[in-house]
């Protein structure tokens, strides 16, 4: 089930980096979302910050679209 939940949270992180990074950024994520596996890989290895900034992102915005029930 966590490596679902990961896999979702990247998903979101790379559209994230799409629609709000700069054009490098949107260039790598359009790329990132189009590799297979082996290349995904690399580019996470290789772009590990990156990716951290916009996973944390990801995070946040998903708390807030997700209201903690019985509050």
């Amino acid at each position: 089930m966590t490596n679902y939940v990961n896999l979702a949270i990247e998903l979101e992180a790379l559209r994230l980096m799409g629609a709000r990074g700069d054009k490098f950024t949107s260039y790598l994520a359009s790329a990132w979302l189009s590799a297979d596996s082996v290349n995904a890989a690399r580019l996470r290895g290789a772009f590990p910050d990156l990716l951290e900034t916009y996973v944390n992102l990801a995070k946040a915005e998903r708390s807030i679209e997700r209201p903690v029930l019985g509050s």
